[in-house]
Parts: structure tokens; C-alpha cells; sequence
């Protein structure tokens, strides 16, 4: 991976998309498994769809439309709605939400609630650099972290 893309799993609310389960196909590979093994196995998928009859149409759409991202800085098509991205980036001209001057402010924090770390990973990105901070974030993921076991009231 180019440092330029490395780069780019920085989103400016201080997430890691390298360790986001979109970004690196985790919902399509997971969902593309267990379509397989239904269908290997008729006698399950027969009691799944007894269950659940649209249970298999929502693994096919989580297989055929849920990720893998090009992460926050690359696919601004897909993250229209992020109302941080467009106020860090688009209205306010910055990379990162550390460098405007109302860092924290309340769009920051309702995230904050959900991850529990991105103000803490955008004042080490501050202290360290971006490029020390990324470095820890691959080792992290290489060590198995992913945002999916984060677990927020």
C-alpha cells in the first residue's frame, strides 16, 4: 500500500478505516460464507427460510452491496451523509476535526459515544504525527483489532 493510500484510511474523526469491517470486506465475506453453506447444506437452508424467509435475501444483499469501502478520504459518494467528513473537509477546508478550533464539539462527541476513542486518536495524531499514529492503528489490526467487537451501550 502506497503511503499516500495509508494515508487515506485516516478519517478526519480520527477512526482507523483499516480496522472499520466495511472497509475490509468483513460483511460481504461473512455473508458470501454462510450463503455457501446453506446452499451446500438444503436440509439447513430448508429450516433457515422455515425461520426466516428473507434471511437469504439479506446475506445476498449484504454480499452484493456491503463494502469493501475505499475508506472516509476516498469514497465520498458513499459517505454523503457524514456530517463530520462534510464539515471538516468540504465546509471548513481541514483534514483532520484536532485542527479546527471548537475541537471537540458535539457532532465529535456523538461519535465519541459510539467508539469511545476518536478524540483520543485525533490528540495522538496531533502528538505523535499521522504517520506514527497509522503505524500503531496496522499493528493494532494486525494483532486482530476491528471496530466490530467494540461493544457501546
Amino acid at each position: 500500500m502506497s503511503e499516500k493510500e495509508e494515508e487515506a484510511l485516516a478519517a478526519p474523526c480520527g477512526l482507523y478505516c483499516g480496522a472499520c469491517a466495511i472497509h475490509r470486506g468483513d460483511f460481504r465475506r461473512a455473508s458470501m460464507r454462510l450463503l455457501n453453506l446453506i446452499r451446500v447444506y438444503p436440509g439447513v437452508g430448508r429450516r433457515v427460510s422455515a425461520v426466516d424467509p428473507q434471511l437469504e435475501g439479506a446475506l445476498e444483499w449484504l454480499a452484493g452491496e456491503v463494502g469493501p469501502c475505499g475508506g472516509c478520504m476516498v469514497a465520498a459518494e458513499r459517505l454523503q451523509r457524514c456530517q463530520i467528513r462534510r464539515c471538516c473537509l468540504d465546509e471548513r477546508g481541514l483534514r483532520f476535526c484536532h485542527e479546527c478550533g471548537e475541537f471537540p464539539c458535539e457532532r465529535l462527541q456523538r461519535v465519541e459515544g459510539h467508539y469511545g476513542f476518536c478524540i483520543d486518536n485525533l490528540r495522538a495524531i496531533q502528538k505523535e504525527g499521522l504517520e506514527n499514529w497509522l503505524r500503531d492503528q496496522r499493528r493494532r489490526v494486525d494483532a486482530g483489532f476491528t471496530y466490530a467487537y467494540i461493544r457501546r451501550p
